[in-house]
């Protein structure tokens, strides 16, 4: 069956806005967006800077935060290879601290500038 050349357009049309909203990266990959939440001892060592070093290393976009569970928390929009990369550092952490998990999972997406502690 033959498909008329407009239909065929239009096609590629909504696939170009696909591409736009799913948040691809620069390299064609889909970014989402992930917690992140790291346990042991992380808090009053430097990790929320640590992680802050580690993301702006890469222009990660997100933010990190203490918990008061005595947890460290990241809200990140990130590749699959950025998030094995992020997940990787974070549990080489600081001098300091003693990393005992990092769980992550996807959340619904949210737009981040920049990277950032929050207090």
């Amino acid at each position: 069956m033959n498909i008329p050349l407009l239909h065929q357009t239009t096609v590629e049309i909504e696939r170009n806005e696909f591409a736009i909203e799913s948040q691809k990266s620069n390299d064609g990959t889909e970014r989402k967006t992930y917690l992140i939440t790291i346990s042991g001892r992380v808090q009053g060592v430097g990790y929320r800077n640590y992680c802050m070093s580690v993301a702006r290393k890469v222009n990660l976009n997100g933010s990190v935060r203490n918990l008061r569970s005595g947890k460290v928390e990241i809200l990140a929009n990130l590749t699959l290879h950025e998030k094995r990369y992020l997940e990787r550092e974070l549990r080489l952490g600081t001098v300091g601290s003693q990393v005992l998990s990092v769980v992550s999972k996807e959340v619904e997406f949210a737009k981040f500038q920049g990277f950032r502690v929050v207090l």
